[in-house]
């Protein structure tokens, strides 16, 4: 197999990559690791891997361009995004941002002739696994369509990458990015595998014609064996994991927490609300973040506790009462932090946007409306920690919907399996 990363294994992002590999070793004899975004002499690799089994081929390296070759690149480049102009969605903004568009092809295009010139220089036939639909997709499909026709491409899909253009409506910027190349994506690819059901919906409806071709394969997460303990009977927790940024909404919670604090005492409640934030922010949104806090007189209420790997959220939830999850952004696919939570048993409350309704319903917690109030938020917090018979029905929800459709070593053994039997479906 051959497999499409942005930076993994260098770095610390993209863990869920590496969580998924040894359910693909179980598959496939050897993996080859493609990381298309990674630009540096790899010396910062951030995961052990087992080098028998697994290489690591970097293609963003320099090389001299024979001036036939540059003449065939720039040619093929031209011919790719002309197709994207007449028969692609968004074909006004690969006009609008010609250049780039071409710069995108033609590295592409540099890469899958450094991969046709060394891994795939012995003649041997192998699967293309993209783990993004981003352009590392683009790659595969000039490597099958110039270099190794026949070739088998997948690719999972998961959010901005599946919805391409419309995931700027959905998030509604004001400045759209343009992701290019999504009609030459779906047309060059065997199969595409969403992580959520109203993901392969999106590409049925927006490509009919291909609708053969989209299936479901959730993501998932390790199971602790553990449940996140009720060891905190004075303290109400709520936790929120990721980044702060416009989208996840993180900015809103100092918010909710005033109003929280102005109705437990108008009705006379006694109850201590703590809420903890576990990810990183720019000094911008920091400095907001903690003005706030101050001017709401909420401070005391709130734990700020940065970055943390996925040992130590591990850790946390298994040495910290937490109550509730929350994840209030205006999108997500479908975010593995709540899977990490519902594994400890914690429930969650989430707004009702693409994915999020698909892990969490009235069983393990609670939905809320994407341009939701605070007021919305905080009944639904209210709700939950006044009724302690629900907080129990919560908890039991979360952990089964943990273990019937988000347990990793479930989820990924029949994701590997199925990328080895589509790959003898082709051949």
């Amino acid at each position: 197999m051959v497999l499409f990363s942005k930076q993994y294994p260098f770095g610390k992002k993209e863990t869920y990559i590496h969580n998924e590999i040894p359910a693909l070793l179980n598959e496939f004899e050897k993996i080859h690791i493609v990381p298309v975004d990674y630009y540096g002499d790899g010396s910062d690799m951030g995961y052990q891997l087992d080098q028998s089994r697994i290489s690591i081929h970097l293609v963003n390296k320099l090389f001299d361009q024979t001036f036939s070759y540059r003449l065939v690149k720039n040619l093929r480049a031209i011919v790719t995004v002309s197709k994207e102009v007449i028969f692609g969605r968004d074909g006004f903004n690969h006009l609008l941002h010609l250049r780039s568009a071409l710069a995108t092809a033609k590295v592409c295009y540099d890469q899958a002739n450094v991969l046709d010139c060394g891994l795939f220089a012995d003649g041997k036939k192998r699967v293309l696994y993209s783990y993004w639909f981003h352009r590392s997709v683009v790659t595969g499909a000039l490597l099958t369509r110039y270099f190794k026709p026949g070739m088998p491409l997948l690719a999972r899909a998961h959010s901005s990458d599946l919805y391409h253009k419309d995931w700027n409506k959905i998030i509604q910027l004001e400045k759209f990015p343009f992701m290019p190349f999504e009609w030459f994506k779906v047309s060059a690819v065997n199969r595409v595998y969403a992580i959520t059901d109203h993901g392969a919906a999106h590409f049925k409806r927006v490509f009919p014609k291909g609708g053969d071709r989209f299936s479901v394969a959730r993501l998932g997460v390790a199971d602790p064996d553990i449940t996140n303990p009720l060891n905190d009977s004075g303290t109400f927790r709520l936790v929120t994991c990721s980044g702060i940024t416009r989208n996840k909404r993180i900015l809103r919670m100092p918010g909710v927490l005033a109003q929280l604090k102005e109705q437990l005492a108008a009705r006379g409640i006694n109850q201590t609300v703590q809420w903890v934030h576990i990810g990183s922010a720019t000094e911008e949104n920091m400095q907001a973040i903690q003005l706030d806090m101050k001017a709401r007189d909420v401070e005391h209420m709130c734990d700020l506790k940065g970055w943390m790997n996925q040992d130590q959220i591990r850790n946390y939830y298994q040495s910290v009462q937490v109550n509730v999850f929350l994840n209030i952004s205006r999108a997500e696919g479908l975010p593995v932090s709540v899977m990490e939570a519902f594994s400890y048993g914690i429930p969650g409350i989430v707004t009702a946007t693409v994915g999020n309704p698909e892990i969490v319903d009235e069983s393990c917690g609670a939905v809320i409306p994407v341009d939701f109030n605070d007021d919305e938020l905080v009944s639904e917090i209210m709700r939950l920690m006044l009724n302690p018979s629900l907080q129990d029905e919560w908890r039991s929800g979360a952990l089964n919907k943990f273990q019937r459709d988000y347990n990793a070593s479930k989820n990924y053994r029949d994701f590997a399996s199925a990328l080895a039997n589509q790959m003898n479906e082709i051949e």
